[in-house]
């Protein structure tokens, strides 16, 4: 599966993959015992659970992963540092030997703990190394061998990640209660004009909701859109900078 770089892709590229493929897939994911109907719709690419699946991925997205993608991105940036300079230092016996507990280099064999026994014979193959802020205590890597090879390893974030202390600053915490994380998102998004693809790459949000959120913000006045071509860019008014700096111009406060 090639890699995405919005939300819409990624859903698109989930929601083509050969039926054949997804039904071998699922029946690992699941095993061969009875499945929901709605798994078994899914299982048989069927176009009425696919738009199903898209929906709940949307979903999950907007209410359990893009309120917090400031924080995310803060801590994968900082892990993607902090390998740069290991790598640099020490080279790849250096960050091979550094990527986590449990995660041992023992040259040329890299070993993790893992819930199966499971053995990837690179064959002249490269590794792709994926630091995930959603993996958990083990290390997870494709199950179909025939794939490229991936580690997907544990990126830990400090306790107490999602407190508000760790929510950026006290503007956009504030901003956000009042307006929504999303919208603020998109302001912050912002302070370099861009078209509604690039706001929803920037953002994480999907392609509609971006559109939506933006038409919300240029109602307020805190947006401005031109048509440049065939494609509309989006900018932030002078009461919009205003807002995500923490204040209003004078003749504004109060009207």
């Amino acid at each position: 599966m090639p890699v995405s770089v919005s939300l819409d892709e990624g859903i698109d590229a989930v929601l083509h993959v050969r039926r054949a493929r997804l039904r071998a897939e699922m029946a690992r994911a699941t095993g061969t015992g009875q499945r929901s109907s709605w798994l078994a719709g899914v299982a048989a690419g069927r176009p009425r659970h696919l738009r199903r699946l898209a929906s709940a991925l949307r979903t999950y997205h907007e209410h359990a992963l893009a309120p917090f993608r400031d924080q995310i991105l803060h801590q994968a940036e900082a892990h993607r540092r902090a390998v740069t300079q290991c790598l640099a230092g020490g080279g790849v016996h250096a960050l091979l030997g550094n990527l986590g507990a449990g995660i041992r280099w023992n040259p040329p064999v890299l070993s993790a703990p893992y819930p199966a026994d499971l053995t990837v014979d690179l064959a002249g193959r490269g590794l792709t190394l994926i630091p995930s802020f959603f993996c958990r205590g083990a290390p997870v890597t494709l199950a179909n061998v025939e794939l490229d090879p991936i580690l997907v390893y544990p990126l830990d974030p400090p306790q107490h990640w999602m407190q508000p202390d760790h929510c950026g600053d006290g503007v956009d915490r504030h901003l956000a209660a009042l307006i929504g994380r999303p919208r603020t998102a998109l302001l912050r998004a912002l302070t370099s004009p861009a078209g509604t693809s690039q706001l929803a790459a920037r953002t994480g949000m999907s392609l509609s909701s971006a559109s939506e959120h933006t038409a919300i913000l240029r109602n307020c006045g805190l947006v401005a859109s031109t048509r440049n071509g065939r494609h509309v860019v989006h900018s932030l008014t002078p009461l919009g900078r205003h807002v995500l700096a923490g204040g209003l111009p004078v003749g504004q406060a109060g009207s």
